[in-house]
Parts: C-alpha cells; structure tokens; sequence
C-alpha cells in the first residue's frame, strides 16, 4: 500500500487528492470512486451513472419481471448470457432468443443497460453454484 497524489480540475481550479491504494492504476479507480460525489464529470468520466443504472435495471428484472436467484437457477445453458447477447446486438434475436417470451427491446443504449445486467445475473448464477 502506498499514497498516490491525484491531480484533477474542479470548477476549474486544479487540486489533488492523495489516495492509500496498492498501484497507481488502483489509485485512479479509488479516486475516481470516492470523489465522484464532487464532480461526476471528472476528466469527463462519470463512474457511477452506468453502473448505478446495470444494478438498477437488475433490481427492476428482480422485483418487476420476477427474475429472481431461484428463476434464474432454473437456466444451466448459459440462457441469461445469450439473452444479454440478444440485447447486445438485436436483430439475432429470431436465431439465438432462449425463451418463450420475446424480448422487450428498446433504444440501443437500454438494450446495452438490459444486456449488461443480463450478464450480471449470469455471473451472479455461476457463483451459487459453486
């Protein structure tokens, strides 16, 4: 562990944050984490709006669609990562689409949040069955 000295612009003014991490590439991810609440725009990276949204749309696949842990337990052939796949690059969706319902498709940039959260559940289904 060492201390790193981060540099940034804010109102523009410069200043620094010195951040504890164990490299300099960790010592970026640390900061861009816990300063995002000064300025989400940092260096025009804004950390927590994509993320926030995947685990938003994940909740909503929970409580709204009913994609709970023991739905998505019941898939073993990597249906929720090609449902993410169709999400991902709609138009295969006649070839590969793993259900019976057809997928509710929207704007590109939904259906990357919608395929990303996807792929959260996979993993989140690999994990259980460790």
């Amino acid at each position: 562990m060492g201390k790193y000295k981060i540099e940034y612009e804010y109102n523009g003014k410069n200043d620094y944050a010195v951040v504890e991490a164990e490299g300099v590439a960790d010592a970026h991810e640390t900061f861009l984490i816990d300063y995002a609440d000064i300025d989400p725009e940092i260096n025009g990276i804004s950390p927590y709006t994509v993320y926030d949204e995947i685990q938003a749309e994940r909740i909503r696949q929970v409580k709204e669609e009913g994609y709970s842990k023991e739905h998505d337990d019941k898939f073993v052939h990597g249906d929720l990562a090609i449902a993410a796949a169709v999400y991902a690059c709609p138009g295969v969706e006649k070839i590969i689409w793993p259900f019976d319902n057809p997928p509710k498709l929207k704007d590109d940039r939904s259906n990357l949040i919608r395929a990303a959260a996807l792929i959260v559940a996979e993993i989140e289904r690999l994990e259980r069955k460790k």
